[in-house]
C-alpha cells in the first residue's frame, strides 16, 4: 500500500520528530549536494537563530592508501 503525504504533512512530521529525513551523496565528489539543500529547505521550518550560534563542521578526506579521514 502506497501512502502519499503532502509537503506540509512531511514538514509537520519532521518538526514533531516523528520522521527523520536521510539524504545520501558524496561531498567529496559533489554528488547529492543540490538534493540535500533542496530537501532541507523543503522539509525544515525556518526559525530565528539566537544571537550566539555555534556549529561543528567536519572535513572528510582520503589518504594515499584510500583510508578515510575525518
Amino acid at each position: 500500500m502506497k501512502v502519499h503525504l503532502s509537503a506540509a504533512m512531511l514538514r509537520l512530521l519532521v518538526t514533531a520528530l516523528a520522521i527523520f529525513p536521510c539524504f545520501f551523496g558524496s561531498a567529496l565528489r559533489g554528488a547529492g549536494i543540490i538534493e540535500l539543500l533542496e530537501g532541507v529547505a523543503a522539509l525544515f521550518e525556518e526559525w530565528t537563530w539566537p544571537d550566539v550560534f555555534s556549529a561543528h563542521v567536519y572535513r572528510a578526506s582520503s589518504g594515499v592508501q584510500g583510508e578515510h579521514h575525518a
